[in-house]
């Protein structure tokens, strides 16, 4: 494991706490922030404007989120004997009890890398969701099958190693499908 590279993994206690990479999310925030001033400046020229009005909202959010995480500076993911609790983005999982997970995989889309939690009862995860988590996890639920994604890009090591974490920490053998 990256043990102190940088303070962005630390072992504390009986945890593990995983901390954003700066320079990832720093990229992530110009990003969100060039997108909303590309739409906001040429979509409406181009007769687009719903293409501005959903756009603009969304990445200004992500761009917003962004700052807070640089700010915050709290950890991103802590697996300790008691669970994980993610914090890794707008639909981050919050505080999961490793017997309230039934599976964990990493998988691919669209050229990216995330690491999967399937809850043992998805219902029951989501009733404990504020109503518009809830519809935006419904909607990662359709598109890739799992309400929990954390995404790679946002973390400072490989899904390979929070995985084996994981596995050092309590997650049950049975849900590990050898990420």
């Amino acid at each position: 494991m990256y043990m102190g590279q940088r303070k962005r993994v630390e072992r504390r206690g009986d945890g593990l706490y995983i901390y954003p990479s700066l320079r990832r999310f720093g990229v992530l925030g110009l990003g969100a922030l060039a997108f909303v001033a590309l739409v906001a400046s040429y979509g409406p020229k181009r007769g687009t404007l719903a293409f501005v009005a959903l756009d603009v909202p969304l990445f200004g959010l992500i761009f917003l989120w962004v700052v807070y995480r640089l700010i915050a500076r709290g950890p991103l993911l802590v697996v300790d004997a008691e669970g994980i609790r993610d914090n890794s983005g707008l639909l981050s999982a919050g505080f999961l009890r490793w017997s309230e997970i039934e599976r964990v995989y990493i998988s691919g889309m669209a050229g990216r890398r995330y690491l999967c939690i399937v809850p043992v009862d998805p219902a029951a995860f989501l009733r404990r969701r504020v109503p518009p988590k809830q519809v935006l996890m419904r909607v990662s639920v359709a598109l890739a099958g799992v309400p929990v994604n954390i995404m790679q890009n946002t973390l400072p090591l490989p899904l390979e190693d929070v995985v084996a974490a994981m596995r050092v920490y309590g997650l049950p053998a049975s849900a590990d499908e050898g990420a």
